[in-house]
């Protein structure tokens, strides 16, 4: 296994005149990466090139050491691939789905069935792995599409929009699945619309907007970064927050009797150290950080999107 999964550099890529992604950098050393941007921000342009289903106008990506251009059937071998399209034949059962994309990537048959049953009964698709996938739901159609990009137990899986169509029991299990498969070693490129699901799964992200890169790292460090505050809930939280603001505490605000302070580690000490002096009772004091989704709109603004 390479140091470096998945390497992009200069990525770019043109329909005619019509630009799809351009000038991409970024390198993922591996765990689980969340691709985020709004409609047309190049995501499915990004994939499809990282794989080589697209050819690149310019640049050039790696995948698992693998030239995206030059050596695109072997990364495809190597990659297990969730697409967010239904894409799955409805005149075949489940088992005789997930054993054929095995004999795709060059499974012997009776090994591609074996693999087949043992990652159906992993994604939850049990005596209905025998009843043709025209009559599954789109639930079923979700954990057929993970059992089969799972079946040559790649290193690597591309998911796409794994919860489409979920209800919320079934979009828990799914994540539940993708949490279990990186603690079991796998690195997974997550692309959603649902941005939860990323920041409850993900461990970075990049963020593309109108075909470029705007934003990639550690989630935890993007979501904290310059954006920790505190809840805090005393008894008389109005005359308690003049005393913060008198205190030079300038971001502090109030909701639902709670007071928010925007700050940094020494907010805490201070908070303590002012409640015990003035004869507060200190009931709530915790730490927060923004969401993923309030950091994504914030950052979608500052692009005039």
């Amino acid at each position: 296994m390479p140091d470096v999964i998945i390497e992009a550099k200069n990525l770019t890529k043109f329909y005619g005149p019509i630009k799809g992604i351009e000038s991409v950098d970024f390198e993922f050393h591996g765990g689980t990466l969340g691709i985020l941007g709004p409609n047309g921000s190049g995501k499915s342009t990004m994939i499809k090139c990282l794989i080589g289903l697209l050819n690149i106008t310019e640049g050039e990506s790696y995948v698992l050491g693998y030239n995206s251009s030059k050596d695109a059937r072997r990364i495809r071998q190597l990659i297990g691939y969730m697409p967010e399209a239904r894409c799955i034949p409805l005149d075949m059962d489940g088992i005789s789905v997930c054993t054929y994309f095995g004999r795709l990537v060059g499974m012997p048959k009776a090994d591609a069935m074996q693999r087949a049953h043992e990652c159906l009964d992993y994604v939850g698709l049990k005596e209905q792995r025998y009843r043709k996938t025209g009559t599954y739901s789109a639930g079923m159609i979700q954990r057929l599409k993970m059992a089969q990009a799972l079946v040559h137990d790649p290193d690597l899986l591309l998911i796409d929009e794994p919860t489409n169509g979920l209800d919320p029991v079934g979009r828990e299990e799914m994540l539940e699945l993708i949490r279990d498969l990186n603690r079991n070693g796998k690195h997974i490129l997550l692309s959603s619309h649902i941005l939860p699901d990323v920041e409850e799964t993900c461990e970075s992200t990049l963020i593309l907007s109108e075909g470029h890169l705007v934003k990639y790292g550690n989630l935890n460090d993007l979501l904290t970064k310059d954006r920790e505050f505190y809840k805090i809930k005393v008894n008389n939280p109005e005359t308690f927050y003049e005393i913060l603001v008198n205190d030079g505490m300038m971001e502090v605000s109030i909701k639902d009797e709670i007071l928010i302070i925007q700050g940094d580690a020494d907010v805490p000490s201070k908070v303590i150290k002012l409640a015990a002096s003035n004869n507060f009772q200190l009931m709530l004091l915790d730490r927060e950080r923004y969401t993923l989704e309030e950091f994504f709109v914030e950052l979608m603004k500052s692009q005039d999107i």
